[in-house]
């Protein structure tokens, strides 16, 4: 189920992110702690779309995202993503990442 998950956020990320003219923005958010789902997608964007991830600043508590999950390496810019935390902010729970489109 999770991986069939990942794939649908992947080609939902990938449409919205190739439609961005260079150097344009792009929020990526889910309401899930799934690495498969966060920083796997955002890894993903990286290594296929010419990404890269902007550093977040929150006025809420965050957590940077996972660079490692299972036998998975991502990108060392994952680190700029943000997970948010249920027991942190009284809040449910969030990943967030900030992407930006990279001159071809």
């Amino acid at each position: 189920m999770i991986k069939n998950l990942s794939r649908l956020q992947k080609l939902i990320a990938s449409s919205a992110f190739s439609l961005l003219k260079p150097q344009g923005e792009m929020v990526y958010s889910t309401c899930t702690h799934a690495p498969e789902e966060n920083e796997e997608v955002v890894d993903f964007l990286i290594k296929n779309f010419n990404a890269r991830v902007e550093k977040l600043d929150l006025p809420i508590k965050f957590r940077e995202g996972i660079t490692q999950w299972e036998s998975k390496v991502f990108d060392a810019q994952v680190k700029n993503t943000a997970r948010i935390y249920p027991h942190d902010n009284d809040t449910e729970g969030f990943f967030l990442a900030k992407l930006r489109k990279n001159e071809a």
